[in-house]
C-alpha cells in the first residue's frame, strides 16, 4: 500500500477538483484512497469562505483550505482561522479611485462591477451582469450595500466586466500599484500585497510539516503552482497554463485530480 503520509495536496475547486458544477465520482474515489493513506487533502481557492462553505457537502476535506486567493486560511473542520491576509488602508484606498475612475465615466459598454471579499461575509459595491454571472457561478449573492457600510477588513477585490475589458482593467490595476490575477474570464481579482495562493499553500504546508502537492488550472493558481513541489495542470487549463510546462492530467470534467493522485503513488512518492 503507497504511503501519503507527508503529503498535502491541495487543489484549486472550480474546473480543477470539479467539472464546472459537480466533482467526478473518480476524484472523489481516489480522494477517500489518498486519505485513507496518510494524505491530507484540502482546497486552494479564490472562493471567499462564504462562497466556499456550501460546497463542502460535495467532499469530505481532512486539511485546512486556503481562501481568498490565499489571504485566508481557514480550519472548516475545527472552525478555526489559522492565517488571514487583509488589504491594506492604502489598497483599499487605491481599488476604489480606480473603480471611481470607471463610475465617474463610461469606459466600457458594460459598467464595471465591483465585490469586496470580507473574512466571513462577500458585499457588492456594484452589480452587472458578469457579477451576476459570478453569484450563478458560486451559487451564492453578495449583497449589495453601500460602500460606508463595508468594513475595512477586505481580503479580496474583485472587479467584473467583459472579458474583452478584463485586460484593460488589468493595465489600468497596474498603473494603480495594484497586482490582478483572473479565474473567470470576466473576473479580476486583486489581493493583499504580496498575498497569492502559492505563498500561503506553503505557509499551510510549513505549519502541517508535510511536502505540497497542487492543482490548478488558471492564472489566479499560477504562484501556487510554482510554489508546489510536485505540480499538475488538467489537460483543460488556460493555454497560457499549459505552455508553462507543469505536469498535465485529464480534463477536469475526466477526473484531473484523481489523475494526480495515481501518478503520486505510481512515483512511489517519498
Amino acid at each position: 500500500m503507497p504511503d501519503f503520509s507527508n503529503i498535502l495536496f491541495l487543489t484549486d475547486f472550480d474546473l480543477t477538483l470539479t467539472d464546472g458544477v459537480n466533482i467526478p465520482k473518480r476524484n472523489l474515489d481516489a480522494i477517500e484512497y489518498f486519505k485513507q493513506n496518510g494524505g491530507l487533502f484540502g482546497v486552494a481557492t479564490g472562493r471567499a469562505k462564504s462562497t466556499f462553505a456550501p460546497q463542502l457537502g460535495k467532499v469530505e476535506l481532512n486539511a485546512p483550505c486556503v481562501l481568498s486567493n490565499g489571504a485566508l486560511i481557514y480550519d472548516f473542520a475545527k472552525d478555526e482561522t489559522l492565517a488571514i491576509h487583509q488589504m491594506s488602508a492604502e489598497q483599499r484606498d487605491k481599488v476604489l479611485r480606480m473603480y471611481n475612475k470607471y463610475a465617474e465615466r463610461a469606459v466600457f459598454e458594460v459598467e464595471v462591477g465591483l465585490e469586496i471579499y470580507l473574512p466571513d461575509d462577500s458585499l457588492a459595491i456594484n452589480v452587472n451582469e458578469y457579477t451576476r454571472r459570478h453569484f450563478e457561478w458560486v451559487e451564492h449573492v453578495s449583497r449589495q450595500v453601500p460602500l460606508a457600510e463595508i468594513p475595512d477588513t477586505w481580503l479580496k477585490a474583485v472587479f467584473t466586466a467583459a472579458p474583452e475589458d478584463i485586460p484593460a482593467i488589468a493595465e489600468e490595476a497596474k498603473t494603480f500599484g495594484l497586482n490582478g490575477v483572473t479565474s473567470l474570464p470576466f473576473m479580476l481579482e486583486i489581493q493583499p500585497e504580496g498575498i497569492d495562493k502559492g505563498k500561503s499553500a506553503r505557509e499551510l504546508a510549513n505549519m502541517l510539516g508535510r511536502k505540497l502537492v497542487c492543482a490548478g488550472d488558471a492564472p489566479n493558481d499560477l504562484a501556487m503552482l510554482k510554489e508546489a513541489d510536485r505540480t499538475f495542470v488538467p489537460s483543460s487549463a488556460y493555454p497560457e497554463i499549459l505552455a508553462l510546462g507543469f505536469e498535465v492530467v485529464c480534463d477536469c470534467k475526466d477526473g484531473a485530480v484523481a489523475d494526480a493522485i495515481e501518478r503520486l503513488e505510481d512515483a512511489k512518492w517519498d
